[in-house]
């Protein structure tokens, strides 16, 4: 009986207990549940829309009530121009750029607002157009007729009448509607800068053909405030017809022209803009264009004004690359480019074999190169990036006695000439002597009977005596710096088959051709 009674009691205290935990638990429960909805509640998220174009933004969070910075990135769609944001997918007009300011209590979505490509009709004769560049980074799209074939001339400025007020940069790009079986594309023409706040930059020169649909977009990149707008002229020049028309015609005399146009239709007696492309020859200098196909200076630049009141051939002038002799030791070299794109050959023999090095440093902001190193087989070596910021090197295995060659493709982003810093390292040789700077006189037979295969008379000595160098079995080379220095006539008793390098018309070439022994020069 008492055993039943106890287990009742046991029974109606576990139902209490089990009551009471789970009331706690229900409780602590809500509590946990009404924190996290307050928490998620302080946060609403920006999505974005790019409402048949691509690249919209990336969602962003906000707090309710807060004002925030809207995305400065913008989405792209082929043949549009980007507007802006609306909270509206059917918009025409933006209620909101990239960048400015935006507060909400709720989530939202920003769908991209377009405009079709403005269609400014069959172009007959120069257009100008006067335009608003709301945003940095963004196109804006025309689509127009070719009303005559030839070479369209873009260019852009801004029309505030303060080109300098801002640095900024405009570039253009023309294309058309491709076709593959039943899949149209957006096919590109030609694209490039067609002006910028340092005023130095050319036309975008591109042939069209006659009746044919073309696009053109243009994108303005400045580097002030993001969201501020910037006045600009777009001027469209268009090849002149009939009576007053006058074709230039490129020849690259020996080079190959490329992307340069064949023809240039120009009018009569106006100023024009030469062609900006540059045409390539293989170990030679590009330096303007001429009149004359046998010129050897240039009488017009690239981009340059042009004037003709007939038709006129105008010939690439040519120069041979620099020879630099023999690399004796580390040699500096600086090169100077006047004009973008056109390379820069250097050309300079091995005095020994080894593993050579060329450091290319630039001089001046904003500046490019591509180089590479060329051998008697082609091409040996290049460089994988382009920015001279932290200096460039090319490293290869040279043999003794060869020739190669070096090859610079500049390019920069302002008027002024380009200026690089060449240094040539050359492998460490232990059977070469470089007698110490300074000296100014090597005595008789000084170095005598030596087993050294090459020697360096410094600059400043002013004489080598009797038997200085007689005997010297393996001695092959004598590098002499200095134009003037005196040799004993018996300074080299005994050694065949030597090479004196030095400037030339030095008394060391003199002492050469009179004693039997070969000479070259030496530019140091």
């Amino acid at each position: 009986m008492n055993k039943r009674l106890i287990g009742g009691l046991l029974t109606v205290l576990l139902c209490i207990f089990a009551v009471f935990g789970l009331g706690e638990s229900v409780s602590s429960a809500e509590e946990v549940t009404a924190e996290g909805l307050t928490e998620r509640a302080s946060l609403y998220t920006i999505t974005y829309d790019a409402n048949g174009g691509s690249g919209a933004p990336s969602k962003q969070a906000v707090t309710p009530g807060q004002t925030v910075e809207l995305s400065n990135s913008k989405p792209n769609k082929d043949y549009y121009s980007f507007l802006g944001w609306s909270k509206s997918k059917i918009a025409t007009t933006a209620t909101y750029l990239p960048g400015s300011s935006f507060t909400t209590n709720s989530d939202v979505t920003l769908y991209a607002v377009w405009e079709k490509a403005k269609y400014l009709g069959s172009l007959t004769s120069d257009k100008t157009i006067n335009l608003t560049c709301k945003m940095a980074s963004s196109s804006i799209w025309y689509e127009f007729t070719a009303g005559t074939s030839g070479n369209y001339m873009f260019t852009a400025t801004k029309s505030d009448g303060n080109p300098e007020s801002d640095y900024y940069q405009i570039n253009g790009q023309v294309s058309q509607i491709g076709k593959i079986a039943d899949t149209t594309y957006l096919d590109i023409i030609d694209s490039g800068r067609i002006g910028s706040s340092t005023g130095k930059d050319t036309p975008l020169v591109v042939r069209l053909e006659k009746d044919k649909e073309y696009y053109l977009s243009i994108e303005a990149t400045w580097y002030t405030n993001e969201i501020q707008t910037i006045p600009l002229r777009l001027s469209i020049g268009v090849p002149s017809t009939g009576a007053n028309a006058r074709t230039v015609t490129y020849d690259a005399n020996g080079g190959t022209l490329g992307s340069v146009p064949a023809k240039q239709t120009v009018e009569a007696n106006k100023a024009a803009e030469l062609s900006w492309d540059v045409p390539y020859r293989e170990h030679y200098n590009f330096l303007g264009w001429s009149k004359s196909k046998t010129a050897t200076a240039a009488e017009y630049l690239p981009a340059g004004s042009f004037t003709t009141g007939a038709n006129t051939t105008l010939y690439a002038v040519w120069e041979a690359e620099k020879y630099l002799g023999t690399l004796l030791m580390e040699t500096k070299r600086q090169a100077t480019c006047s004009i973008p794109q056109a390379e820069r050959w250097y050309a300079f023999k091995a005095d020994c074999s080894g593993t050579y090095t060329i450091k290319i440093g630039k001089i001046g902001e904003s500046t490019y190169v591509k180089a590479a190193l060329y051998g008697a087989e082609g091409k040996l070596e290049e460089t994988t990036t382009e920015s001279t910021q932290e200096g460039l090197t090319l490293s290869a295995w040279l043999d003794e006695g060869e020739t190669y060659s070096l090859r610079l493709k500049p390019y920069w982003d302002n008027g002024q000439d380009a200026a690089f810093d060449l240094t040539f390292g050359i492998p460490r040789m232990t059977s070469r002597l470089v007698l110490p700077s300074g000296l100014r006189e090597i005595r008789e037979r000084a170095y005598a009977g030596t087993e050294f295969g090459s020697i360096v008379v410094p600059e400043g000595v002013e004489s080598v005596g009797p038997y200085a160098f007689a005997d010297c079995a393996e001695l092959t080379k004598i590098i002499v710096l200095s134009a003037d220095t005196d040799f004993a006539d018996t300074a080299f008793e005994g050694c065949a088959g030597l090479t004196f390098l030095a400037p030339a018309g030095s008394t060391a070439q003199a002492f050469a051709g009179a004693h039997g022994y070969s000479f070259e020069a030496y530019v140091p």
